[in-house]
């Protein structure tokens, strides 16, 4: 509340807050937008990322360790989830830098946090947030890396890359730099997370652990037969296959799960065609009007360009992403996953299919914590004659067992523009739509 939020720690096991502390909020934002908080671990560290603050918070004792904000209108650009085929760190971003905010941590490790902030590269101490060095970022060099012993900074097709001690600050030699910065996924300790390309394009695509200075290879994953990607979260990576397949990677630990979450046929399938309504009469007294082309999407459900992949401890969650743009943009800012036609739960612990979810009509489908053990789906149909008004239909389903528990009907009328749901108590949905709040139970029928 006012100027500042909480950050909560609760049971994974029952969902009760064990523990909760004030963290301080600078800027007020609709959900619409890219502004978005992010919140990830650092060792024993949580850092909180906001479009104007980074603030860090000890899981040992719950206690903000520093927090810092800025007033510029500076801030990183957007990016849009979309799947890819191969890695470019210019263009394919992590989840927590996805949004739109005014730092982009370039690294962390136990002890430090290297942040770009405009021209400026500044190292951290995580427990303190004392700056150890900082230095302006040459113009012409646009990416940046850090892991445990070097910082990257460079530009692709770089012939004289700046390679630093990431300790002093001080130049060092590295070899490749240029080709480590634009492959580089993420860092884990002295180790860059590199993305491999086959030769001449040929091949299957692997994820490579590499100790930068001596070249070591920690270890290798190979993407077998999965063909377009994305990122769940900063620490996983999932590929999909064209004969309905998936791969998802543990980026710290390099474990690969694998499972089928559609059959070779399904892949391969017409896409489906939108529904069109009879052409109306022509006005004799009017000139004529343009015909317009229904559209219809170009992939087939399932294909991996469009699959979109969300977990769980229980779950993966596999559904269609549509292709439409304006929707991906539509929810941009929401913890929703858009879905078509249905959205598939695979056991994380069998890796066979539990149990699925059917949607007839535009969808998404909510995948955050404040949910519980709850999967809600959200179906939403245009309001005529009122502008961005949508009906909404709010569903809930066990998330272990697929059962559906209630349904609730409710007019968003600015679309979800302010929509929220959390969940107070097991099997309780609130739903707060602009100015509407409703508490919905399993014991309401449907």
């Amino acid at each position: 509340a006012g100027e500042y939020g909480r950050l909560s720690g609760s049971n994974r096991t029952d969902g009760e807050d064990k523990w909760s502390v004030p963290v301080p909020f600078t800027g007020s934002y609709s959900p619409y937008t890219m502004a978005r908080d992010v919140v990830w671990r650092s060792g024993s560290v949580l850092i909180i990322k906001t479009y104007r603050s980074l603030s860090a918070v000890s899981l040992l004792d719950q206690k903000t360790l520093w927090h810092r904000s800025e007033s510029s209108s500076y801030s990183t650009s957007s990016n849009l989830q979309q799947n890819f085929t191969d890695f470019h760190r210019l263009q394919t971003m992590l989840p927590s830098a996805r949004n739109r905010s005014q730092y982009i941590v370039v690294g962390t490790g136990d002890t430090w946090i290297a942040i770009q902030k405009g021209r400026r590269l500044e190292m951290l101490d995580l427990a303190t947030g004392y700056v150890l060095w900082t230095i302006d970022i040459p113009t012409n060099k646009n990416l940046v890396v850090a892991a445990e012993n070097i910082v990257l900074l460079t530009a692709e097709g770089d012939a004289d890359p700046l390679c630093l001690n990431r300790l002093t600050g001080e130049p060092i030699e590295v070899k490749d730099a240029m080709e480590l910065a634009v492959r580089t996924i993420t860092n884990v300790g002295d180790t860059l997370v590199k993305w491999t390309r086959p030769p001449e394009g040929k091949g299957d695509r692997k994820i490579t652990w590499l100790r930068p200075l001596s070249g070591e290879v920690e270890r290798e994953v190979t993407l077998k037969g999965l063909t377009a990607f994305h990122f769940v979260d900063d620490r996983t990576l999932a590929g999909f296959s064209k004969t309905g397949e998936a791969g998802v990677v543990d980026l710290v630990t390099g474990s690969i799960t694998r499972f089928r979450f559609a059959s070779e046929a399904e892949t391969s399938a017409d896409p489906p065609k939108a529904a069109t309504k009879p052409a109306a009469q022509p006005d004799p007294n009017q000139p004529p009007k343009p015909q317009l082309v229904a559209q219809t999407s170009s992939k087939a459900l399932w294909d991996p360009a469009r699959v979109e992949l969300a977990l769980d401890s229980v779950n993966f969650y596999v559904g269609n992403r549509p292709n439409s743009l304006p929707t991906a943009l539509r929810y941009s800012g929401l913890p929703l996953v858009p879905i078509q036609h249905q959205m598939r739960a695979v056991s994380r612990a069998t890796g066979k299919r539990v149990w699925s979810v059917d949607s007839e009509k535009a969808s998404v489908a909510a995948f955050n914590l404040q949910t519980g053990g709850l999967l809600v789906v959200i179906d939403h149909t245009p309001v005529e004659k009122q502008t961005n008004a949508i009906q909404g239909t709010f569903r809930g389903y066990n998330r272990v067992t697929g059962e559906k528990l209630f349904a609730q009907n409710l007019l968003c009328p600015n679309g979800l523009r302010y929509a929220s749901v959390q969940t107070p108590r097991p099997n309780t949905l609130d739903i707060s739509v602009y100015g509407q709040q409703v508490r919905v139970t399993s014991d309401v029928a449907d």
